[in-house]
């Protein structure tokens, strides 16, 4: 569990309660004073992270969040929060990654530059959940290298695919695009 008492640094064993979480590792990100921060060039794993309401993870240019091994009845990345990804989030690369690789309910922005990937999940590759919003001004690829379920993208919240971005969406077994709600593209959408 992070508790951001040294700093907002990830890599700081001293912001966590067990020390920098490794690929074994369930991470649970709660509504502190200070907000982790993956720095450039610094490589962040674990099995899955749940960003709770109220808490922000940004993720800086250059530096990456690898998920794998989120078993049933869990996802990749819990979202209650805001996700700020400026670098590279990988979901499901090498193993499972749950039941959604991103499960929303709140604020992820993937801005310019930056990269979400999410494979190996079993209900679906990303669920946008009522009051949640995905902001998109970089690249999403679901199911680039294996399955992920029914939906590439469930949306009964809003999605907007900004000009200049890249949403690409393969290996989905109903449907690559389910949505009951909001989504805007002035990007490229490839399914």
């Amino acid at each position: 569990t992070w508790t951001g008492a040294s700093s907002t640094n990830w890599a700081t064993a001293a912001n966590w309660t067990a020390g920098v979480p490794d690929t074994d590792d369930d991470v649970t990100i709660p509504n502190v004073a200070n907000d982790p921060v993956i720095l450039a060039n610094t490589g962040a794993e674990a099995k899955s992270v749940t960003i709770n309401s109220g808490a922000i993870l940004t993720i800086n240019a250059s530096a990456s969040l690898t998920l794998n091994g989120a078993g049933a009845g869990t996802n990749g990345l819990t979202n209650d929060g805001t996700v700020n990804n400026n670098g590279t989030i990988s979901i499901g690369t090498t193993g499972s990654s749950g039941d959604f690789g991103l499960l929303n309910s709140f604020v992820f922005n993937n801005n310019a530059g930056a990269v979400l990937q999410v494979d190996n999940t079993s209900a679906g590759g990303i669920q946008v959940l009522p009051a949640g919003a995905i902001a998109n001004a970089g690249t999403i690829t679901i199911g680039a290298t294996a399955s992920v379920g029914e939906n590439g993208i469930t949306n009964s919240g809003s999605f907007t695919n900004h000009t200049g971005a890249v949403l690409n969406i393969d290996r989905s077994t109903l449907s690559g695009l389910n949505n009951s709600s909001t989504f805007n593209n002035s990007g490229a959408l490839i399914i």
